[in-house]
C-alpha cells in the first residue's frame, strides 16, 4: 500500500473496452464458487434501517493484488486551493456509503436501500501510472411487507443491468403474466428486444426477516459483482481468509461532481431510478 499514501491525479481515461457476455453468461457467472475470500461486516450494532440491510461483501482473494474497499475524500471537499479538484486521498478505514431512495411501479412507490463502496485500481508500485476509481454496490427494494423483493447489483461497467428476484415477487409476476417470454427465464423479465439490456440472474428465497444481502465479487481487475443472495441461503465460498470490518456513512458525503467524473455515477440518477415497471413486468401487489 506504500505507493498509495498521499494524493494522487486521477487523469480521465476512455471508458474499458465493453466485455463480451450473454444471458447464460451471466447466470453462469452468478453460481461461480469462491475458494478463498476476504470478508467484510459492517460495524453498526444498532437497529437503523441502513444498518439492517447492509451487505455482507464477499471477494475473491488472491494474494498477488492489494485491491480492497477504499474510503476516499474528493480533493475538492479539502480545503486547499492549491490541490488539483481531480486528485483525491485514501483514508484509512474500509467504508461503505448508504443511500435512502424510493421507487415507482404506476401508482405505488417503493423504498429502496442502496449501498455503495469504491475501489481504486492501480498499477501496482508505479506511481507514475494514474489510477482508476472503481464503483460497486447494491439496490434493495422493499416490499410492502418491508422484505427485500428485488436486489440490483450496481456497477460502473458497461455492460448489462443484473437483478435478484425474490421467489415471492417472481411467482407473484407468473401468477399474473403467465410463463417467461420468449429468450427470457424468467416471468417477471421484458422482452429481449424491449429490454435487452435487462437481465435477472437467479431467484432468491425469500428470507424470514428483513436482513442485507451477501455480494459477492470476483478477483479481476474489473472486481465484477458476480452473484447476490440472501443470507439464509448456501454460501458461495469455501474459506475466508481475511475479515474486515467497514463504517457506514452517507452517499451524500461524496463530492457529486468528483463522484460522477471519476467513478463513473450519477448520484442524481441514481437517487431517481426510472419506474419499475419499465423494466419489468411488475405484478400487482
Amino acid at each position: 500500500m506504500a505507493c498509495l499514501a498521499g494524493l494522487y491525479a486521477v487523469r480521465e481515461v476512455p471508458p474499458p473496452a465493453k466485455p463480451h457476455w450473454t444471458v447464460q453468461s451471466i447466470i453462469d457467472r452468478s453460481n461461480i464458487q469462491f475458494s478463498r475470500s476476504r470478508f467484510y461486516k459492517p460495524t453498526s450494532k444498532d437497529s437503523e434501517l441502513q444498518s439492517v440491510f447492509s451487505p455482507l461483501i464477499v471477494e475473491q482473494f488472491r494474494e498477488s493484488r492489494v485491491h480492497q474497499v477504499q474510503k476516499i475524500r474528493s480533493a475538492s471537499s479539502i480545503q486547499n486551493p492549491q490541490v488539483d479538484e481531480t486528485n483525491f486521498e485514501l483514508l484509512g478505514h474500509p467504508t461503505v456509503y448508504h443511500y435512502l431512495s424510493t421507487v415507482e411501479s404506476g401508482e405505488v412507490t417503493f423504498d429502496a436501500q442502496g449501498f455503495v463502496w469504491l475501489y481504486v485500481d492501480y498499477p501496482e508500485c508505479l506511481p507514475q501510472l494514474k489510477p482508476r476509481v472503481l464503483v460497486r454496490g447494491v439496490r434493495i427494494v422493499l416490499g410492502s411487507d418491508g422484505l427485500p423483493s428485488l436486489w440490483e447489483a450496481l456497477s460502473d461497467e458497461y455492460s448489462p443491468r443484473v437483478f435478484f428476484v425474490s421467489q415471492s415477487l417472481e411467482e407473484a409476476a407468473r401468477a399474473q403474466y403467465g410463463d417467461p417470454l420468449p429468450g427470457r427465464n424468467f416471468s417477471i423479465e421484458r422482452g429481449l428486444i424491449e429490454t435487452a439490456n435487462v437481465v435477472v440472474a437467479k431467484i432468491l428465497d425469500d428470507g424470514p426477516v428483513p436482513m442485507g444481502p451477501y455480494v459477492y465479487e470476483d478477483a479481476s481487475s474489473r472486481r465484477s459483482i458476480t452473484t447476490v443472495h440472501c443470507r439464509c441461503s448456501p454460501s458461495q465460498f469455501d474459506e475466508v481468509v481475511e475479515t474486515v470490518c467497514y463504517q457506514l456513512e452517507p452517499l451524500e458525503s461524496l463530492d457529486k461532481k468528483w463522484l460522477r467524473e471519476h467513478g463513473g455515477v450519477d448520484l442524481d440518477k441514481l437517487l431517481n431510478p426510472e419506474p419499475l415497471d419499465k423494466l419489468f413486468r411488475w405484478p400487482k401487489l
